[in-house]
């Protein structure tokens, strides 16, 4: 195992057999999302895009819980530094201290690896936000969740209301993100928020490394390819994303991988 070049201090980043480990690592403060672990996130999955050797990604925690979400200490400095501003700047220093931390999310979906979540513990607020990010989601079934925002008095504001509507119904968000209510990885796995549950955290990590050795196994430019063509379905209309699939496919079509691919199946097929 190798850890890459530049590592973090509140995450630690190892690669095996094509497989990144981004490991959460701020266990004195329940992994909260500090200042410069939020830096960290986007440092670290922009580096990991663009390190061929890696085929696949999972996001875990070796401590008791996954995250509590960002930092309250974080949060209270942030107001301060926009309370020291004139009255008439502070609106829009707010408004661009949002979108610096949306980029570390956006990078966790943008990065054209799979990114595979494996929580257990508590998973509120900001780490719902990066889980959401994420492509597959595992969970322990007493692993427990909350949109949290509204007992904070503010909107969730970095990604969980505009892709977990993907990915479960709109009532259920509703629910879930109007209430702040605690839910279970159980519940979660229930409504679609997660793909599998798993009874300990051993179970857990063992079954995300199982998943990222399936992935890892397959040709990566088509495993790739897919996540590019799922993200930008999502946010295209079918016939915009027709014409992106097919512009991809003629040139993956004639990648070496893909006839290796193809070639090796025909032999199993003997044909």
């Amino acid at each position: 195992m190798s850890l890459i070049k530049n590592n973090h201090h509140y995450l630690r980043v190892s690669i095996e057999d094509s497989i990144a480990v981004v490991l959460l690592n701020n266990p004195k403060k329940t992994n909260a999302i500090n200042e410069t672990m939020w830096g960290e996130i986007k440092t670290a999955f922009d580096e990991l895009a663009n390190i061929d050797e890696v085929k696949v990604c999972i996001i875990k925690s070796d401590a008791k819980h996954f995250s509590s979400g960002i930092d309250v200490n974080f949060l209270t400095t942030i107001m301060n530094r926009i309370s020291s501003l004139p009255e008439d700047e502070r609106e829009e220093a707010l408004y661009e201290q949002i979108k610096i931390m949306q980029e570390s999310m956006n990078a966790i979906e943008s990065c054209p690896k799979p990114v595979i979540a494996a929580i257990h513990g508590i998973c509120v607020g900001g780490a719902v936000d990066l889980v959401a990010a994420c492509d597959i989601r595992l969970a322990t079934y007493s692993s427990m969740f909350s949109i949290m925002e509204t007992k904070l008095g503010i909107v969730a504001d970095m990604g969980t209301l505009q892709r977990l509507p993907r990915i479960i119904s709109d009532t259920h968000l509703k629910e879930l993100a109007l209430s702040s209510d605690f839910f279970t990885g159980f519940k979660a796995k229930k409504i679609g928020m997660v793909n599998r549950n798993y009874l300990t955290k051993k179970a857990l990590h063992s079954g995300a490394y199982k998943w990222a050795k399936k992935l890892a196994t397959l040709p990566s430019i088509a495993v790739q390819g897919t996540k590019q063509t799922i993200n930008y379905g999502r946010d295209h209309a079918v016939l915009d994303g027709l014409e992106q699939v097919a512009r991809l496919n003629s040139h993956l079509l004639m990648s070496e991988q893909t006839t290796k691919a193809l070639s090796e199946i025909k032999r199993k097929l003997g044909r």
